[in-house]
């Protein structure tokens, strides 16, 4: 009964945009370590799982960063996106983890902007109330 209250819970969160993108590049920051932890211990096979995921992760990010409506940060988004995945491609390719030395930190700082935007737009979108008289009701222009 516990475990269907709390999937019930569950069901209710919901993510914007910027939320979702945060916690994803977080993740793939998260994935970063994964793939140098399984590189050091010889599981390639594992390795090479995670690369793919992160690649294929990247690759469906890249379809939602919206380039209409501010095309010089989205341009910048995708240009590090490219720099991400030619870096986890370089990995698997010359089976080194050195190569992924400060991909888990662009992807930390992306995730940083993502909860910037996300907390900026929520602090935007707190209804403050209208000014009041000492009477406590709202204030009206009589003119």
């Amino acid at each position: 009964m516990k475990v269907l209250s709390a999937y019930q819970d569950a069901g209710s969160i919901t993510l914007s945009g910027e939320q979702a993108l945060e916690e994803l590049y977080a993740r793939l920051a998260r994935w970063c370590g994964e793939i140098a932890d399984h590189h050091r211990a010889g599981e390639l096979d594992e390795r090479d799982r995670i690369i793919k995921r992160s690649i294929t992760l990247l690759s469906l990010i890249d379809n939602v960063i919206d380039v209409s409506a501010c095309s010089e940060i989205a341009s910048r988004i995708l240009v590090l996106h490219r720099f991400a995945l030619q870096t986890l491609v370089r990995t698997k390719a010359e089976s080194d983890e050195s190569v992924l030395q400060g991909l888990a930190g662009v992807f930390l700082t992306l995730a940083e902007i993502f909860a910037l935007m996300s907390s900026g737009r929520a602090a935007a979108t707190e209804v403050t109330p209208p000014p009041t008289d000492d009477g406590g009701t709202a204030v009206r222009n009589q003119a």
